[in-house]
């Protein structure tokens, strides 16, 4: 899946969309992720998070809904067992292409969809580091 511009995701939900295949030909296992509750908010500085894009000139989106099946599976895993892994701060970002993975991609061959937006790796690096910059200035550790 590919999206148009940087997404910010803010719940991670406990359900899955059955019937459609993941990157590999696999199935979910199940309507639901864990034995969990519906849903848990993500838990980033999200004001914070907006200003530093809005200061780097990226365009982005909010979102509640981060997919029906793996990147969701994900997010949600992290959130349910964030507490004994003793993580405090979590989110999940999708990522549109970069304009260089564009290229390789026809270097390559590669499928690409039909129209799609994308974005420079530099300005996904500043990003990636201003945020790791913002975690650390509240006291988070950063992995």
């Amino acid at each position: 899946m590919t999206t148009e511009r940087l997404r910010l995701e803010l719940l991670a939900q406990n359900r899955r969309e059955l019937g459609r295949k993941d990157a590999v030909g696999g199935f979910p296992a199940g309507p639901s992720i864990l034995d969990g509750p519906t849903k848990y908010e993500c838990r980033l500085p999200w004001k914070s998070v907006a200003e530093l894009l809005r200061s780097e000139g990226i365009d982005f989106e909010w979102s509640t809904d981060a997919g029906g099946y793996l990147c969701n599976d994900t997010l949600y895993r992290l959130a349910h067992h964030a507490e004994t892994l003793g993580v405090r701060r979590y989110g999940f970002v999708h990522l549109p292409l970069s304009d260089e993975r564009v290229g390789d991609c026809i270097e390559s061959g590669a499928d690409l969809p039909p129209a799609f937006n994308s974005i420079s790796a530099e300005k996904l690096y500043r990003f990636a580091t201003g945020l790791g910059g913002l975690l650390e200035s509240i006291g988070e550790p950063v992995i």
